[in-house]
């Protein structure tokens, strides 16, 4: 997955918004990002 520099995951649903996973344009790889994701929505 390509996203842009800065990216916000947002999921909707019954019970509100919520943001999975924010990523401000930093040095860090963004597999950083993706397994921050992967442990907020597990």
């Amino acid at each position: 997955v390509v996203a842009p520099q800065n990216f916000i995951i947002k999921i909707v649903d019954k019970e509100g918004a919520r943001e999975y996973a924010r990523r401000a344009y930093t040095d860090s790889p963004p597999e950083a990002a993706t397994s921050e994701a992967a442990t907020v929505a597990a």
